[in-house]
């Protein structure tokens, strides 16, 4: 019995909290335009994922002083990626991307031979996209199947000092499993799943997991997952 979802969206779940737990979403209730005018506020942002109907989206609160590396783990998490592919953020001035280890092209990083600046992911923090109410990007996942999801800011929320973030507050459907071929294939994959008269019935329906539901999503799990990935960046005093 699956009672931590709700296939219509979920508006409660599990916070990550100093002490514990508790229920329900952080206090969102006194809120600011302009990251400019105050530099303690979490950041409400919306990733969805491009092309999926019904909409594939995730809500998550983060701090403004993270780098876009982190942002992409979380990304990851949130939706519920493995992490096995390339990936990269996309504005209309930049690109944002991790350089490849021993890639003979590496001198061309940031050298001009693209219209747009070439920025290090593990030194751009994510307040250099997002200022304003709506500000927004494009992050890519796996350039072969080139999963785009659009992440925008919602709004600015105070800080509040007994939750640890990142936290997934509210969410809808399922993440497509990897290497599905994109939307459209995802998509296709589905249908024919659905069609036990389908040439491609039973091979497909051998390649989801036994009873993937696409309407599936679990705010509690996302949240622990969250909270795991989060002590990854607990900076440790030094000795």
């Amino acid at each position: 019995m699956k009672t931590s979802v709700r296939k219509s969206g979920v508006k409660q779940g599990t916070a990550q909290t100093k002490t514990g737990t508790k229920t329900g979403s952080p206090n969102t209730k006194r809120i600011t335009t302009d990251l400019k005018q105050v530099s303690t506020k979490i950041l409400k942002l919306k990733i969805l994922l491009l092309g999926s109907q019904p909409k594939i989206w995730r809500s998550i609160l983060v701090m403004p002083d993270i780098t876009f590396r982190q942002l992409h783990l979380y990304i990851q998490v949130a939706m519920g990626w493995k992490n096995y592919h390339m990936w990269g953020f996309e504005s209309k001035k930049f690109d944002i991307t991790p350089k490849i280890d021993n890639d003979p092209f590496d001198d061309l990083f940031g050298s001009g031979v693209s219209d747009k600046q070439l920025l290090d992911p593990d030194i751009e923090l994510i307040s250099k996209v997002f200022n304003s109410k709506g500000d927004n990007i494009t992050y890519t996942y796996d350039y072969g199947d080139d999963w785009e999801h659009e992440i925008e800011l919602d709004k600015f929320i105070d800080i509040d000092d007994s939750i640890v973030y990142p936290v997934c507050t509210d969410g809808e459907n399922a993440c497509p499993p990897e290497d599905s071929g994109g939307i459209w294939g995802y998509y296709g994959l589905l249908e024919a799943v659905k069609d036990k008269s389908h040439p491609n019935h039973k091979e497909y329906s051998s390649y989801l997991k036994k009873g993937f539901d696409p309407n599936y999503f679990n705010l509690d799990s996302v949240n622990k997952s969250l909270a795991r990935l989060s002590k990854k960046f607990v900076k440790k005093p030094k000795k």
